[in-house]
């Protein structure tokens, strides 16, 4: 028995743990709970005794940090070691808590584990704390590696330790974030050296006063680039106000400046361009007065950029009651909205002189959205305003002119025409009144007129012509010029009267071809300055058709009754055509007949010289042959040699009359061979060297072949005895459904306009044609003298009229 005292101290100890304010407990070395004070109850949810002899392991959560550190704390506590751990354990509720465990093994003689010490304190809130801090910790890093800005802690000084510095910059400036704090000194290496000492002193200032530190500078990249930074940090100092670090981001601003360079490159470019370009740049406020202008609008209008800012853009340059509606439009246009971004207007220079301007206005807002007045760019179109109005009135002119043309070409009299012309020429000219005086002759002093539509009713109506106006439209007309007449001249002449009201008049004359004065056009002006030259010009045109056109009536008159007078004579004048083309057919008929005579006469001819002489003389040249084969002197032989060789050359020329008469080749081998052998007795007989081409597929009829021979016969005849050519080419080719032949010559050429007339048995160039037309064929000659001469004849091969035969030899 234990004595009183140790029991004492035993009940002692024993409450101690019992209602101590930390959970305890005995686990044997199956894991069984054996004992658990009144703490550990109330920590896990249990009441009385209801964790005794429960698994520890049934305790723990179904995680990494309950059940598989559980398992670990417990092997090491088997093996003798004391437990030191933070353990995750599940409330009877299903609750998770959090419990610092500290478990001492408690051994027997021998030395084994069999049971153990444990005491549990309750860490959830802390554990929760934690937790929501790593939390936070993760939402802040990921904040800060993720913004688009350097986020840095740094030391105090040049020199100071970079503490923190976010990933960001690595991928703008190069650097990872361990270099970059790894070596102190590398921000100062890369800041750009024209910024260095600027950005230090207001780091001192910073540091001094206590201010935030905000500035701008640039820092080279690791590739060398140049970039643009906002540095914005404020000193962090400690709980007696003295600084401990700096801490900011550093915000990559190259875009920006890169930005407000080209901003400023471009405000640089527009006003150099506004100043340069002839184009008006003004700005106004809301007031109309001129906020901004530049050299050219100043220049425009002669006034200086600073005597125009400030002033009343509608009374300088718009004083008349159009600057006082484009006054009343501007400030409606711009307090009630966006002003119309085209508009066109006139602006009054310093010398009075007006310029029209095209506007193109955009609406200056400031900063809140509300209007401040206009900027207006615009371009002086005065000329081309101009250049409209003058092309307006060019076409209305050309379109009166036109229309007076189908009007005065309709007409049926001289009065029509004289109406038609004074209706239009008030059109042309836009003229108050329009008036067209005659001669006695042509409208018996009547004047045909044309009024404005303020007088509409008067016109076309004609009435005697006015006192004057006839000696007046003789002038015009023996000046064979426009008159023109301002009212005072008109006064002076005594012609106020009978003129209409206006300021004046132009008078174009309308003359003959012959240059008769037949009258004048009258154009008379009241509401303008007068009529320009484009006007006159119009005017003038239209008097030239009115006096074509009176003359033209006049001549159809005279035409009419020639016509008249005339058709006596047509049917005489058929008769005689009639018997003219019966003259010619029978001409034609004889002249067929002739050469079907001469063709019979030839051929009669060349039949008795072969048949007749051509045989006695050959008969006498055999006689002669035997005769010399009996002579025995030698002279007489010889004598008798060249009596045969003379009969010999007159057998062959006689032969070659019969073929020029009646050449047999022709018909029998066809006209090139034909005109190739004549080719060859004209060279054997004058040495004439010539060249023979023919290109004919077909030989032609046997009347087409004589007639081209015939010509080409002559033609080669000419050559031979008067063009003293030395060469001569000869072409025969199917041409255009028929046969043409080219005769050229190197001679000393021919005026064929002076040919004479053909030798006795030839035909002359006259006949040669007339041969060739007769076959419904041409012939046709190029020559000069001194450049040889050409000949070139084309007979038909379907159908050739008359008959195809040559009357002579050459």
């Amino acid at each position: 028995m234990r004595p009183p005292e140790e029991e004492r101290s035993s009940e002692d100890l024993y409450d101690l743990y019992e209602n101590a304010p930390v959970a305890y407990f005995e686990i044997d070395s199956d894991g069984r709970i054996r004992h658990a004070n009144e703490a550990a109850g109330k920590l896990l949810g249990y009441r009385g005794d209801e964790l005794l002899g429960r698994s520890v392991f049934d305790l723990y959560t179904r995680t990494a940090s309950g059940t598989e550190r559980a398992h670990e704390a417990f092997s090491r506590y088997l093996a003798g070691e004391e437990i030191r751990e933070e353990l995750e354990m599940r409330t009877a509720d299903g609750r998770s808590v959090w419990i610092q465990l500290l478990a001492r093994p408690v051994l027997d003689g021998e030395g084994r584990v069999v049971r153990s010490r444990s005491v549990a304190v309750d860490i959830t809130d802390r554990k929760l704390a934690e937790e929501r801090l790593r939390e936070a910790e993760a939402r802040y890093r990921s904040l800060v590696e993720n913004l688009p800005s350097i986020v840095y802690r740094a030391e105090i000084g040049a020199g100071g330790r970079w503490l923190y510095v976010s990933p960001r910059i690595a991928s703008i400036l190069g650097f990872s974030a361990q270099e970059w704090m790894a070596d102190p000194a590398l921000w100062l290496r890369q800041l750009h050296p024209e910024d260095r000492d600027r950005v230090l002193a207001e780091e001192r200032t910073s540091f001094t006063s206590g201010e935030p530190l905000v500035t701008e500078y640039r820092l080279v990249s690791r590739d060398g680039r140049t970039l643009w930074f906002w540095d914005e940090a404020s000193v962090v100092t400690d709980e007696n106000g003295q600084p401990l670090f700096l801490q900011g981001h550093l915000s990559d601003i190259t875009q920006r400046k890169q930005a407000e360079e080209e901003l400023r490159e471009s405000d640089r470019r527009l006003r150099e361009l506004l100043e340069n370009v002839h184009l008006i740049a003004v700005g106004v406020d809301l007031d109309g007065r001129v906020t901004f202008c530049n050299d050219y609008l100043a220049r425009l209008i002669g006034w200086t950029e600073e005597e125009l800012r400030g002033r009343d853009w509608f009374e300088v340059l718009a004083p008349d009651p159009r600057g006082l509606e484009m006054r009343a439009a501007f400030t409606a246009d711009a307090s009630g909205g966006p002003v119309p971004a085209y508009t066109e207007s006139s602006i009054l220079t310093r010398h009075g002189v007006r310029r029209v301007v095209s506007w193109n206005h955009t609406t200056l807002r400031d900063r809140s959205g509300n209007v401040i007045g206009t900027i207006s760019i615009g371009e002086d179109v005065t000329e081309a305003r101009r250049a409209e109005d003058s092309l307006r009135a060019t076409v209305r002119r050309l379109q009166g002119l036109r229309d007076a043309s189908l009007a005065i070409g309709a007409a049926r009299s001289v009065a029509e025409i004289a109406s038609a012309s004074a209706e239009h020429a008030r059109g042309i000219a836009l003229a108050h009144l329009a008036l067209v005086s005659l001669t006695e002759d042509e409208g018996c002093g009547q004047v045909i007129e044309a009024v404005s539509s303020s007088t509409r009713g008067r016109a076309g109506r004609d009435r005697p012509e006015p006192p004057g106006w006839s000696m007046l439209a003789a002038e015009a007309c023996r000046a064979k010029a426009p008159l023109r007449l301002t009212e005072e001249e008109s006064e002076a002449r005594g012609l106020a009267e009978a003129a209409p009201p206006g300021r004046g008049v132009l008078l174009a004359p309308l003359q003959a071809r012959d240059g008769t004065g037949v009258g004048a056009i009258q154009v008379w002006w009241s509401d303008r300055d007068g009529f320009d030259e484009a006007d006159e010009g119009a005017i003038v045109q239209l008097a030239q058709m009115a006096s074509i056109a009176i003359e033209n009536q006049t001549l159809f008159r005279e035409a009419q009754e020639a016509r008249t007078r005339m058709g006596d004579y047509a049917e005489e004048l058929e008769q005689r055509l009639a018997e003219l083309r019966r003259s010619d057919q029978e001409r034609r008929r004889l002249l067929s007949r002739l050469v079907e005579a001469q063709d019979r006469e030839r051929r009669g001819i060349a039949a008795d010289i072969h048949d007749d002489s051509i045989q006695v003389m050959a008969a006498a040249l055999l006689r002669l042959s035997s005769l010399r084969a009996r002579l025995e002197h030698p002279e007489q032989a010889e004598a008798m040699a060249r009596l045969e060789e003379t009969i010999r050359q007159s057998i062959s020329r006689l032969r070659r009359l019969v073929f020029e008469l009646q050449p047999v080749v022709l018909e029998r081998e066809g006209l090139s061979s034909a005109m190739r052998l004549y080719l060859e007795w004209i060279k054997e007989d004058t040495g004439l060297d010539y060249t023979f081409t023919s290109n004919l597929p077909t030989e032609p009829s046997t009347e087409v072949r004589t007639i081209l021979y015939r010509l080409a016969h002559e033609a080669l005849a000419n050559v031979r005895k008067h063009a003293r050519a030395s060469r001569v080419d000869v072409v025969v080719e199917e041409h255009d459904h028929g046969v043409l032949v080219r005769i050229q010559d190197d001679g000393r050429g021919f005026d064929p306009a002076r040919a004479g007339e053909p030798e006795p048995g030839h035909l002359g160039l006259p006949d040669m044609r007339e041969r060739a037309e007769l076959a419904r064929g041409w012939l046709r000659i190029e020559s000069a003298p001194g450049s040889g001469a050409t000949v070139e004849f084309w007979v038909p091969t379907d159908d050739v009229a008359g008959p195809a035969v040559d009357p002579g030899p050459a």
